[in-house]
């Protein structure tokens, strides 16, 4: 069985470089809401999904640096239009997210060791 060791993530086909072990991300497959019914002794069970909880989501941290602080302008910007377009792959194993949005400004950590943390939502990944 192959894993995410050492995923490559791109954004709007751009490659970028992200700390090791930072990445996760839900395909939005939604949640289901269980609800029970009964009929004397008879208990039956309904399975309805949640479409509230059908997001996508990608989280990753990239080093404080130019580029990054550069990135975040753009994805940013990119929300005012149809959004980021996400590809995680590593091997065999790909996965892609279109209109991807982050869904608030990421604060920007200082320092030598200074980090960005951003998160992006949309529909569910392909």
């Amino acid at each position: 069985m192959a894993n995410l060791a050492t995923p490559t993530v791109s954004v709007n086909d751009d490659v970028i470089e992200i700390q090791p072990n930072s990445l996760s991300f839900k395909k939005g497959k939604g949640d289901f809401v269980l609800r029970t019914q009964q009929a004397g002794s008879a208990v039956s069970v309904i399975a309805n999904a949640n479409v509230e909880t059908k997001l996508s989501m990608v989280k990753f941290t990239m080093l404080m640096s130019d580029v990054s602080t550069e990135l975040v302008d753009q994805w940013l910007l990119d929300r005012e239009n149809n959004g980021s377009t996400i590809d995680i792959f590593d091997g065999s194993i790909s996965t892609g997210f279109q209109r991807m949005f982050l869904i608030s400004e990421p604060e920007q950590m200082t320092g030598s060791d200074g980090t960005i943390e951003f998160e992006f939502q949309g529909p569910p990944a392909n």
